[in-house]
């Protein structure tokens, strides 16, 4: 074996952060972005694709993301 291949199997891979799912509440609508309550607090700022675009408070809100970073992908009927 090289050194090179000696240091790449000496390095261990950053911890992936988990992708997680989940559903909240749309609280606030501001241009492209939403406020959803989710998991008991508020989250701010919340991306959305164009899916989402007609969003309306209280609706149904799917997330996708590694917490504290969501980006909501749908509403649900």
């Amino acid at each position: 074996m090289s050194m090179a291949s000696d240091l790449l199997e000496s390095i261990t891979p950053p911890d992936k952060a988990s992708v997680q799912i989940a559903y909240g509440y749309v609280a606030a609508v501001t241009g492209s972005s939403l406020s959803v309550l989710v998991r008991g607090g508020v989250a701010e700022g919340v991306r959305m694709t164009t899916g989402c675009s007609g969003a309306k408070v209280g609706q149904r809100a799917v997330l996708i993301g590694s917490p504290p970073v969501w980006t909501a992908i749908g509403i649900l009927a």
